[in-house]
């Protein structure tokens, strides 16, 4: 659904490793991906090697979606099989189907090998099957845990939303029950809002600083998540986003801007 977004993107770009690059420079300095985790229970980052192989398992689940449409004699020559997809694991589980085509397929492999074996062999892929839907279930559930850790940049995670801020704006993400735009009214007021779906109050409360109304923008992702966008009206770093909510060390924010630019009052 973001196509047409990230061809603009891209033709601002020579090729795909200029295009590669910008992207984890993003990801650098507007995501916390690359902040390693001290301890299990940090609210920012991952722990050692799990963003790393967040981005490998995707990249290896896309190569082998592509190779299965455009080149599908390589997967022939690799995993020994006709189909561009392994046999019951793609169909539930990409994650599944990726770690299987990095690890050279073993089980399309035993497989293959079923089919021409007796009858009574037949119940041993049924086995399999359910194990890896149940293997596909857990990996889905952590790379959705895990991505969330993507929208906490310079902000926190408390019980009921996910923020990140800039020096200048800052987001809100609010999980709600599967629901559509018009079950949602958001209100902004220069130093307050209000967030309630389906006639619930789910986010209410005074902001830490004020913002400019008018630049307020949101949005309903994929009929379960609310994302708020403010823009503040001073230049500075915020604590927390509601008064009373947990804050944060407004110390440790990652800055790309030298301390030089910012009003006294912010320095």
């Amino acid at each position: 659904k973001f196509d047409d977004l990230l061809l603009a993107m891209a033709s601002k770009h020579k090729n795909v490793e200029e295009l590669s690059h910008s992207v984890l420079s993003f990801f650098e300095r507007r995501t916390d991906l690359f902040h390693v985790m001290d301890t299990p229970n940090d609210r920012m980052g991952f722990m050692p090697g799990k963003s790393e192989q967040m981005v490998l398992k995707h990249f290896r689940f896309f190569q082998h979606k592509y190779l299965g449409r455009v080149q599908p004699e390589l997967l022939k020559q690799a995993y020994g099989v006709d189909t561009p997809q392994p046999q019951g694991v793609i169909a539930d589980s990409p994650e599944a189907a990726a770690e299987a085509a990095a690890l050279g397929q073993s089980e399309v492999g035993g497989s293959a090998s079923s089919a021409s074996s007796a009858a009574p062999a037949s119940a041993a892929p049924s086995a399999s099957s359910a194990a890896g839907e149940q293997q596909a279930a857990l990996h889905d559930d952590t790379t959705r845990k895990m991505m969330k850790h993507i929208s906490t940049w310079n902000g926190a995670v408390t019980d009921k939303y996910h923020w990140s801020q800039s020096i200048r704006d800052l987001t809100i993400e609010i999980d709600v029950e599967e629901c559509r735009a018009k079950d949602v009214q958001v209100n902004v007021t220069a130093t307050r809002v209000s967030v309630k779906c389906q006639g619930k109050t789910i986010l209410e409360g005074k902001l830490h600083e004020k913002v400019n109304t008018e630049e307020t923008m949101w949005h309903l992702d994929e009929g379960k998540q609310v994302v708020i966008n403010l823009e503040k009206q001073r230049e500075t770093w915020w604590k927390c986003v509601l008064e009373g909510d947990q804050e944060i060390d407004t110390t440790k924010v990652e800055s790309t801007r030298s301390m030089c630019e910012y009003d006294g009052e912010t320095q």
